[in-house]
């Protein structure tokens, strides 16, 4: 591994030679590249990114509590028992027996899975009330009431001992079985996600709980007026919120017929995987979709994405979400390639999501542009275009390598485009400078579609007006999304 670590820190400029100089060609720090080959997404001997199915043999609470018996401090006890379902209202940092849980779902190589454990933990003990690990299906509570026994919360070193314990046990406790393999599940047709934060989700921040009050309201017994009152008064309550969005948002909501029944289960045949690249340096396995599968925060356009393009095939075909997103990105310094080997780059995300698909990717779906509406640097907006059309065609380079046979030519790989919403639109100074971006791109490009989120004069139409889509509006663009990617499949189709 030395030397192996060695070799890569020397390489500048690519070289024309096999495995890992093909694919880690730029200069990488040498924890970062060990945080790859630990972490199974680079391995040392076929350079593979890999994309994994969530582990499926559960870990229980007897297992579990074997290992916080071994913890030195032990603020919280075991939330898998329900013991302690959450940390502490006190501090929102993660506890012993969380450490445990996570080293159990780390890939463990010759010790250096501690390093990758603590380093789970740091993040996951950083401000915020959820922690979403990228291989444990069930987010992290950090606020609620005191753990039993401990009124003053966990310390911040906690998370880290609970890595150490488990390292103790690590032969009778620690059962991750895909350290050295990858399996990729065959026959799925996915589809890769990425933007900033409306991308991720955060549809709790405008009001939190939005998304279960709607559940309710459609599970209720009065009649669709009654229901549709009495969401469009939900709505209302939102930040940014208006009456006439509410009221076409709660309308919008009721079209979507049984959404209550099948919406809060788990998918059967649609899995999605998130990725925050700023936070991991490996691909998030994937996990039947659900509004608790933590595959946004905490869910993004992928959840009602999965239902309604589903219903929409004519053929029932499993389907994946890849979605790789950052909050307070900005598309060129971010995301594009020629930036790659810039700090805070995340071009290399993008491209092992594509080739950890292995050929399944089928489209590409954009969200992101808020940060350039703000344009606090000169000509970024302006530059919107360009540097879209630049970072689509690198994307679609990428997919189209990864299946030449499936695409003859890099157009031919869909995309969608998600429009701005009406908070860019009225609030930000070049709002409409992207937006306009947005449209001329689809214009100019047959093979791709403009999702429409709300931006406008005609309130009637519009969504929510929250720098982040509420819960419901969240829904309706990824009803959206699944429309209009179907929608462009059959018309290439028909062509």
């Amino acid at each position: 591994l030395n030397t192996t670590m060695q070799f890569a820190m020397k390489l500048k400029p690519c070289a024309k030679t096999e495995s890992i100089k093909n694919k880690y060609c730029r200069m990488i720090s040498p924890s970062y590249f060990l945080a790859l080959v630990v972490s199974g997404s680079l391995s040392v001997v076929s350079g593979a990114p890999c994309l994994r199915s969530c582990e499926k043999q559960t870990l229980s609470a007897k297992i579990l509590q074997t290992c916080i018996d071994k913890c030195k401090t032990n603020c919280c006890g075991n939330r898998l028992n329900g013991k302690d379902p959450t940390s502490s209202s006190h501090a929102s940092v993660l506890t012993c027996a969380n450490g445990c849980e996570i080293a159990y779902h780390t890939p463990w190589k010759k010790g250096n899975g501690v390093k990758l454990c603590k380093k789970q933990c740091k993040i996951g003990g950083e401000e915020g009330c959820e922690y979403k690990h990228p291989n444990i299906p069930e987010i992290f509570s950090k606020c609620g009431e005191d753990c039993s026994g401990c009124p003053n919360g966990p310390k911040r070193s906690e998370c880290a001992d609970g890595c150490d314990a488990a390292e103790t046990l690590r032969k009778n406790f620690y059962k991750f079985k895909n350290t050295d393999t990858c399996k990729l599940e065959d026959n799925v047709t996915r589809f890769l996600f990425s933007g900033q934060s409306n991308m991720e989700g955060n549809s709790d921040q405008a009001l939190e709980g939005m998304f279960d009050e709607i559940i309710k309201i459609l599970n209720s017994g009065p009649t669709k007026k009654q229901k549709r009152n009495t969401l469009t008064k939900l709505m209302n309550k939102a930040d940014a919120s208006n009456n006439d969005a509410s009221r076409n948002q709660a309308n919008l909501i009721l079209k979507m017929r049984n959404l209550q029944k099948y919406i809060v289960k788990s998918h059967k045949m649609a899995k999605c995987s998130f990725t925050n690249p700023s936070n991991e340096n490996f691909l998030a396995c994937e996990r039947p979709a659900s509004p608790t599968a933590g595959c946004g925060v905490p869910f993004g356009p992928e959840l009602m994405f999965s239902h309604t393009f589903s219903r929409l095939q004519k053929i029932k075909k499993n389907i994946g979400i890849v979605k790789v997103a950052v909050g307070g990105t900005e598309l060129y310094k971010n995301w594009s390639k020629s930036q790659q080997d810039s700090e805070n780059n995340y071009w290399w995300s993008l491209r092992d999501a594509v080739a950890a698909s292995k050929g399944s990717i089928e489209a590409f779906v954009w969200f992101q542009g808020e940060s350039a509406a703000y344009a606090e640097v000169p000509g970024v907006s302006a530059k919107y275009l360009y540097r879209l059309t630049e970072l689509v065609k690198d994307v679609r380079t990428e997919i189209r390598k990864a299946a030449p046979s499936k695409f003859e030519t890099i157009g031919d790989v869909p995309v969608v485009i998600v429009e701005l919403g009406q908070w860019a639109y009225a609030d930000l100074e070049y709002g409409k400078v992207v937006i306009k971006a947005q449209q001329r791109f689809v214009e100019s490009d047959s093979n791709a579609i403009l999702v429409k989120t709300g931006a406008g004069n005609n309130r009637k139409k519009g969504l929510s007006e929250f720098f982040h889509y509420d819960a419901a509006a969240m829904l309706i663009i990824g009803d959206r999304i699944a429309k209009g990617l179907q929608a462009l499949l059959d018309r290439k189709k028909a062509e």
